[in-house]
């Protein structure tokens, strides 16, 4: 995590999303976002997570990944937001790579989406590996 100090800033807040109305959202998965939001709190953001509900009767494209999304407000000073963005980005991407290993052989893939004003990141991890991308070429699977 950072050590440059945020002073007297109030935590920055943060809106974390994951799930989809098409999908049923197991508790272990929704334990670990909880997790991961802890996490998040712990370095300094003030999450707001948001598990989509299942709504039986909609159907949709089949999702081939556990996707979350971040999106991170504004800040005071705002040469931290770099620094903010950075460290919860790479939280959830160690988050997302634990979750993977986690998994075995079986395991779905794992995508995270960080939105930070015009900063945009995007983890993926799967069987073909690592992909990391920043800025317009990231697209948001939902």
């Amino acid at each position: 995590m950072t050590t440059q100090s945020r002073g007297d800033l109030p935590p920055v807040k943060a809106r974390l999303t994951a799930g989809h109305k098409t999908q049923v959202t197991n508790e272990e998965r929704a334990s670990a976002l909880r997790s991961l939001a802890r996490q998040l709190e712990a370095a300094g953001l003030a999450v707001d997570l948001r598990i989509a509900k299942y709504e039986p009767g909609i159907r949709a494209a089949a999702v081939d990944a556990e996707q979350i999304a971040l999106f991170i407000g504004g800040v005071a000073a705002t040469g931290l937001i770099e620094n903010i963005v950075t460290d919860a980005y790479n939280l959830a991407k160690e988050w997302a790579r634990e979750r993977f290993r986690g998994k075995g052989r079986h395991a779905r893939t794992e995508r995270v989406i960080v939105h930070a004003g015009g900063v945009i990141r995007m983890f993926e991890i799967s069987s073909q590996g690592e992909n990391e991308t920043v800025g317009d070429d990231v697209t948001d699977a939902r």
